[in-house]
């Protein structure tokens, strides 16, 4: 909750709630009229009072007038609102070429106003059937922008020769006004080879390792 005195224009972030309270001299009456609409006002012992939630860029106008008295004063006030951005997340995958089944994700997160939830979402394809699940990640509300790191073992799925998965991330913000809205990454992809074709990428990343330590090698002994 924040007060501000005799403020007449500013820009506040969608969905902001604000409530007036106008002191006048010696009024009898006030009118706020917003967009041709007027809105309840009511009035305590000092003050007059009406509410309003930003939703949209607004301007309202009060009029304080006197029984019998045909002059009347009037205050306007301008409000531009900023709307809630939709949150960013950048993704990279690693594959560990000697457990091809193992995959490491490093990733960025952020939003203009807060993150609320992280999650691993994937689909899996299997003959017929077809299977969609997630799991959340923990992350921290307290920071607008932040790293993750995550690993995932396909090994869990016994998959078998030409079953597939996609799988993302989606990220959420704190939108408490109109509900937290979802950015997601890229879609990664994962097809299950043979035991032959397997065994194939190994013994050629392998081949690759070798190849690298032994032209190092020579030329430490040259």
């Amino acid at each position: 909750k924040e007060v501000l005195n005799n403020i007449n224009s500013l820009n506040v972030p969608r969905g902001t709630f604000i409530q007036f309270r106008i002191l006048t001299r010696d009024a009898d009456n006030l009118k706020a009229i917003e967009n041709g609409n007027i809105l309840k006002v009511k009035r305590d012992i000092r003050y007059f009072t009406f509410e309003q939630t930003m939703d949209k860029d607004v301007s309202i106008k009060t009029v304080s007038f006197r029984n019998n008295i045909k002059a009347a004063d009037s205050l306007e006030f301008s409000f531009t609102v900023i709307p809630d951005e939709y949150p960013i997340i950048q993704v990279r995958e690693e594959v560990d070429s000697t457990m091809l089944m193992l995959r490491y994700f490093t990733g960025t997160i952020s939003d203009d106003y807060g993150l609320s939830k992280l999650k691993f979402d994937y689909r899996y394809y299997s003959e017929n059937k077809v299977i969609d699940s997630s799991f959340s990640i923990n992350i921290n509300p307290e920071f607008n922008f932040q790293e993750f790191y995550n690993a995932f073992d396909f090994s869990v799925f016994n998959l078998k020769p030409g079953d597939k998965l996609e799988y993302f991330f989606t990220v959420f913000d704190n939108d408490l006004y109109a509900g937290p809205k979802a950015a997601k990454s890229q879609i990664f992809f994962f097809l299950m080879l043979t035991k032959e074709e397997m065994e194939k990428c190994v013994d050629e990343n392998w081949d690759a390792v070798n190849k690298v330590f032994g032209n190092v090698y020579e030329e430490l002994a040259g």
